[in-house]
């Protein structure tokens, strides 16, 4: 079992270390919000195509509940696919 310390810091010091782990992660966040900026353009893109197919579905829901781009067109693939049968 570990002893827990309580050190008092200067906030100067406190605000250079926040800083610093900032600019260490700097580049995980950039690209974190890089690839949910591709998956948002993605998912309006097969909003697109399941229009065109006469689906419904909705791009803003999907980027909302974290829909990844795969579950996305394999659902409106599928939809497009049921109601082609229907239409048979």
């Amino acid at each position: 079992m570990a002893d827990l310390f309580h050190v008092k810091f200067s906030a100067e010091r406190i605000e250079a270390a926040v800083a610093a782990r900032e600019f260490a992660i700097a580049e995980d966040i950039a690209a974190a919000l890089a690839s949910d900026r591709d998956r948002c353009a993605a998912l309006v893109r097969v909003a697109a195509q399941a229009n065109s197919l006469g689906v419904w579905f909705s791009a803003a829901d999907a980027i909302r509940s974290g829909v990844s781009v795969e579950k996305a067109r394999e659902a409106v693939m599928s939809e497009a696919a049921n109601k082609d049968s229907c239409d048979d």
